[in-house]
Formats: structure tokens, C-alpha cells, sequence
């Protein structure tokens, strides 16, 4: 399992699903993370990097630009003061 010491409230977090997450200040949750990516297999460590270098490089910043002019409702509304 790839590991990454990033809190889990970082924006990266949520495109790193398959990744033990932990912040480095939580330090039984930092150890566990750790513990159980050791014992992971080679099969699943590539099955998890595969699925998520796939998903970085779909959502990605040119990604994100294109889905606000097809989906309107992610774009911001401007109100009219009064």
C-alpha cells in the first residue's frame, strides 16, 4: 500500500483513496497506517498505485477547468447587491 504522511483533510486526500493516510501528529494512527502497508502484497501495492495514478492524472487541473463550463451548477453565483 503506498504511504503518505498527509492529514486526511488535505484536497489530496480525497484523489488518494487507495493510500494509507495519516497525519503525522496522530501518532497510533501514523503507526497502524505503517504497520498494515508492511504486510500489503506486491499485487496489491501495484493494483492500488495503478487506480490511483489513473485517477490523478483524470482529475487533473485541466479537468477541473473543462467541468466548470460544462457543469454550471460548480460555478460560482455572482449575487446582486440589495
Amino acid at each position: 500500500m503506498p504511504f503518505f504522511s498527509a492529514p486526511q483533510y488535505t484536497g489530496a486526500a480525497k484523489d488518494l483513496l487507495d493510500a494509507g493516510l495519516a497525519n503525522a501528529y496522530d501518532i497510533d494512527r501514523l503507526a497502524n497506517v505503517m504497520y498494515g502497508a508492511f504486510f500489503v502484497s506486491e499485487e496489491e501495492r501495484k493494483t492500488r498505485m495503478c487506480r490511483m495514478q489513473h485517477r490523478m492524472q483524470r482529475n487533473n487541473f485541466y479537468y477541473g477547468g473543462v467541468r466548470i463550463f460544462e457543469e454550471p451548477d460548480l460555478m460560482l453565483t455572482v449575487r446582486e447587491p440589495g
